[in-house]
Parts: C-alpha cells; structure tokens; sequence
C-alpha cells in the first residue's frame, strides 16, 4: 500500500462546452474563457436589441392621439348609421301609413315641410290688410 494520496484537480464546468477529464489549464485561463463566453453570448444577445428603439413622451402622446382620431372616427360611423337606421325607420312607418289610408301618394317630410310654410303663406296672406289708398 502506497502513502501517496492522489492528486484531485479541480474541474470548472464552463457553461456551453463540455467538460473535459483532465483540463490542465491554469485557473487564470480558464475564467479568461468563460468571461470571453459570457461577454460574447451578452453581445450576441444585445446585437438584435440595439435596433429597437424605446417610445419617449412625445412617441406615446402621438400614438394616444393617433387611437382616440381613431375611436371619434368609429363614432361618428356608428352615430350617422344610427341615424340612417331611424331616418329609415321613419320612411317606413309613413309608407306604411299612407298604404294603410289608401293613399297612392307617398308623404315624405320634405313635403310635409313645403306644405306647413304654404299653409303659413295663406295664413299670414289672410291675416294681413292692406290699407286702400284713398282716391284722389
């Protein structure tokens, strides 16, 4: 029997190589790798990002005015559909009115208008006396 103890090395696993049986490379050397290996996996990772630039102030308030142009828009589609929807609703129950009396003509509100002002005109025609000029 041998008073010998052997000699165990110690092995540092670098992330991303293998590890060898016996690495007889000094300490130094090997922490220089495997700062080299992180720094260029940081740098690869980093390249891509470089390219996307970051919104500030101004970028966020363009962007908030940009979607609030946007939901008005919407709006404003929305409320005039409506409308058109009411307004046509309207037409309907006239026509379906008018087909109700027997009448063949169809009311529309511009002619309802037209005949309130020539109701008017006669009214205020009527109303109004013209004094007779005396003759001479």
């Amino acid at each position: 029997m041998s008073l010998v103890k052997p000699l165990i090395t110690s092995c540092i696993i670098i992330k991303g190589s293998e590890p060898t049986e016996s690495d007889t490379r000094p300490l130094y050397d090997r922490l220089q790798e495997q700062r080299l290996n992180l720094t260029n996996q940081l740098f690869e990772e980093s390249r891509d990002t470089k390219w996307i630039r970051t919104l500030d102030d101004q970028d966020l308030q363009f962007l908030e005015a940009v979607e609030e142009t946007k939901r008005e828009r919407e709006r404003m589609v929305v409320d005039e559909t409506e409308r058109l929807v009411k307004e046509a609703a309207m037409v309907k129950r006239t026509r379906e009115a008018t087909v109700a009396l027997g009448s063949e003509e169809i009311v529309s509100p511009l002619n309802k208008i037209k005949a309130i002002e020539s109701t008017q005109k006669t009214l205020l025609k009527s109303a109004i006396v013209k004094k007779n000029k005396p003759k001479e």
